[in-house]
């Protein structure tokens, strides 16, 4: 099956419930702003946006918060509808690249002076201070990790569609 057309088949057989796009939604809105602080896009004190702040690494982070979003989504479908998460995907899924690309994320900054204000927090801010040189690949680098957990994410669910359907037919 070509990988459009598996994107295409996952996102109708789970967008196709309200309830999966509400949770998509409330997601994303949760997500958002968690990465936006955590990656300097937003300021805490005072509150408000970064003024260095780089355009296409804040958007690189809405897209990782995104992809997160929709990677949780994804393994909802799969444990309440299939009752399970594929063993057989469960290393490319939400819990394998996709918790990997959420935590690289994290790393990345959208501002070209500051390190990922977590860090700072822990105080290891002056001995990270080399990630802002390396955030767009930081942040190119989870997206893609994201993009193979999507893409074993809508394998599964498919799979386990059709998986279903050919059980209820050979029931009837």
């Amino acid at each position: 099956m070509q990988i459009i057309e598996r994107w295409n088949t996952g996102f109708q057989l789970i967008f196709s419930r309200p309830k999966y796009r509400l949770l998509a939604m409330v997601l994303f809105l949760i997500f958002l702003p968690v990465y936006a602080v955590l990656t300097d896009i937003i300021l805490l004190l005072p509150l408000s946006f970064n003024p260095n702040l780089k355009p296409i690494e804040a958007g690189l982070i809405a897209i990782v918060a995104l992809f997160v979003s929709l990677g949780f989504t994804i393994a909802a479908f799969q444990l309440f509808e299939f009752r399970s998460v594929s063993k057989k995907t469960l290393g490319g899924s939400v819990f394998g690249a996709g918790a990997g690309g959420g935590v690289l994320a994290a790393f990345a900054t959208s501002c070209a002076f500051c390190q990922p204000i977590w860090l700072v927090w822990l105080g290891v801010g002056g001995a990270a201070s080399f990630l802002v040189e390396y955030s767009l690949p930081i942040a190119l680098a989870s997206i893609v990790l994201l993009i193979i957990s999507l893409n074993a994410g809508f394998k599964a669910v498919v799979e386990g569609c059709n998986a279903k359907i050919i059980r209820h037919v050979r029931r009837i």
